[in-house]
């Protein structure tokens, strides 16, 4: 059975198990979607469901990109009565609705001062706060030794400044949140909150929370997520829907894309290839995209090092074709992209090559052990959306940063 909404000035037929989550009553509530399967259409919908019966709901999401998404498709469903804030930005306010004097910031300004002639980074010292602030375990791979002492003099500058950073807002928020201020709350992205974010919104005590995400896309314990919230709350009585069917995937990709859910998603979508490339060193790597990859692709990998290996070979075979590097995963049509599969989380492309795989995983991170490798490997792999390239490594050894 089919429901048709109107979305973006088009009829969208809901499935059952759509809309199932849309009509909810439960008032808690997770909902799993997978890459492709509407999550952001069904979660416009709910908002417009509740808004139109008299609900005051905030939808809240990580991203400026992701909250515009949310705002277009409500605005063009004639829904004007929603909040929609990215999570920090909703933290920031309460700080300073209560302190209109402080001085607000990502923390890079000061921690510019306190890291300069130092083996620490700038982005590294925000890394630590964050980490710190969630209680999450400190990857020694990635953190020089430096980076604790300089926390203390980047702390004592933030006071004396009367600076606060991004972090510092949202666990001030949480004590400042005015409780019921909204019917519901939904939650977008949900598998990236950290124990920090979790606080946060449970402190506005909605009679609604719905987190909607998808735990196989869990990447970024480097932030101090938690990727085991969503199932910890279903364990816990949080009622869980699930959607199957993706609109985005090709049936030739579910093999890829199946190969570590636990709830598998299924396609009828027929228009797609998927080539598994032997490509056991760097340089058969190369070669073959230098041979196939044209302008509107995207090469993944894992690291900003490792693509750029990739990039500056391309050019030097294809002088005349521009090639784009993206922190954001903002796709340029008329250039040949290369991204981190973090950064392009979020976005898709026709043809998508996906470097250094080996077998059904992806070789070099070891972060947050085999799980988020799989994860990783599902993101990349469920980004195309007709030709999936993954070039496998086999047994090859050979050092993937060179």
């Amino acid at each position: 059975m089919m429901t048709t909404v109107n979305t973006e000035n088009k009829h969208i037929e809901l499935t059952d198990e759509q809309q199932a989550f849309v009509n909810a009553p439960e008032s808690r509530i997770v909902l799993i979607a997978p890459a492709g399967t509407g999550k952001t259409e069904v979660i416009a919908e709910r908002a417009k469901r509740m808004i139109t019966r008299g609900d005051k709901v905030l939808c809240t999401t990580f991203t400026r990109k992701a909250r515009s998404v949310i705002e277009n498709r409500l605005h063009s469903a004639g829904i004007t009565g929603s909040t929609v804030r990215t999570i920090t930005s909703l933290a920031v306010q309460l700080v300073l609705e209560r302190y209109p004097n402080m001085v607000v910031g990502d923390g890079s300004e000061v921690a510019r001062r306190i890291t300069q002639r130092t083996p620490v980074s700038t982005k590294e010292l925000l890394r630590y706060e964050a980490l710190l602030a969630t209680g999450a375990p400190m990857d020694t791979n990635t953190l020089v030794p430096e980076v604790e002492p300089l926390f203390d003099q980047y702390t004592a500058l933030k006071k004396l400044c009367g600076y606060i950073s991004y972090t510092d807002a949202l666990i001030l928020a949480t004590a400042l949140a005015k409780p019921a201020q909204f019917t519901e709350v939904i939650v977008d992205e949900a598998q990236d909150l950290s124990p920090v974010h979790w606080k946060f919104i449970k402190a506005l005590a909605p009679e609604r929370i719905v987190l909607a995400g998808d735990t196989s896309q869990a990447i970024y314990s480097f932030n101090g997520i938690d990727p085991n919230l969503l199932p910890t709350l279903v364990n816990s009585g949080f009622k869980e829907y699930v959607l199957t069917n993706s609109w985005r995937t090709p049936t030739a990709h579910l093999e890829a894309v199946n190969a570590h859910r636990t709830n598998p998603v299924s396609s009828t979508k027929t228009t797609g290839t998927f080539t598994r490339v032997n490509a056991p060193t760097t340089a058969d790597a190369i070669a073959f995209i230098n041979e196939n990859a044209r302008t509107g692709d995207v090469i993944l990998g894992l690291t900003a090092k490792r693509l750029n290996t990739f990039r500056v070979a391309f050019e030097k075979a294809h002088p005349g074709i521009a090639t784009t590097v993206s922190n954001e995963g903002t796709l340029d049509p008329d250039s040949l992209m290369f991204s981190t599969i973090h950064s392009f989380k979020g976005n898709e492309a026709q043809r998508v090559f996906v470097l250094d795989v080996r077998g059904n995983d992806l070789t070099g991170w070891s972060m947050n052990g085999d799980t988020e490798a799989h994860n990783l490997y599902y993101v990349a792999c469920s980004r195309a959306l007709t030709d999936l390239y993954l070039l496998d490594k086999g047994e090859q050894h050979d050092d993937i940063d060179t």
